[in-house]
């Protein structure tokens, strides 16, 4: 199933353009009724808000060998990040392909200044910060694949202290990783971060 992309019922529209022009297209340009939406007002692209059913499809098709597009990751809300967490662990994504990281980093971005969701948005930064990508490369990846007209330097500077608060949560995740179990013959007490 190496080449097999997971799938679930979800739909991307983009605002302001007229449907009538792009008649053959016309799904691309106006949201599917029944369906949720996120929205990234920079944009003005809408993302359907992905149902319990659709998150668990998702994982389980992972879990049988397929693989999970970057894309997808602009469809959860922090109700899924556990599911998110598992998905960008077990999803067989290409942490050295630029487009990945480009994705990823914007879906982040999206996920804490558009959406709202800030348990993504950090689940996605841990596991990038965790897949040796460094804050210089990560900002630069996100201003590449936005645009530098597009990044608002507001949400820059949000994301900018929300990606160090990341850098610490993932330093503190492998120092605890690093020191001795309780019950182990060097057992020692915890340091709390």
């Amino acid at each position: 199933m190496k080449n097999i992309l997971a799938t679930a019922p979800m739909h991307r529209w983009i605002g302001g353009v007229t449907p009538d022009l792009f008649k053959k297209e016309a799904y691309l340009y106006q949201p599917k009724p029944g369906l949720v939406y996120q929205t990234d007002y920079t944009y003005n692209e809408h993302f359907s808000i992905l149902d319990a059913e659709g998150a668990e499809s998702l994982v389980r098709q992972v879990e049988e060998g397929a693989r999970i597009t970057p894309v997808c990751f602009h469809h959860f809300t922090d109700k899924h990040c556990e599911a998110v967490q598992l998905l960008l662990e077990n999803g067989q994504i290409d942490y050295r392909f630029r487009q990945s990281i480009q994705h990823l980093v914007f879906a982040a971005y999206n996920h804490l200044n558009h959406y709202g969701n800030r348990e993504i948005a950090m689940a996605i930064l841990v596991c990038l910060i965790g897949h040796s990508l460094t804050k210089s490369e990560l900002l630069f990846e996100l201003e590449y694949y936005h645009g530098y007209e597009g990044v608002c330097p507001e949400y820059l500077k949000d994301f900018t202290a929300f990606l160090d608060g990341a850098i610490i949560a993932t330093n503190a995740m492998a120092l605890e990783m690093t020191l001795p179990r309780k019950g182990s013959s060097t057992e020692q007490q915890k340091v709390k971060i």
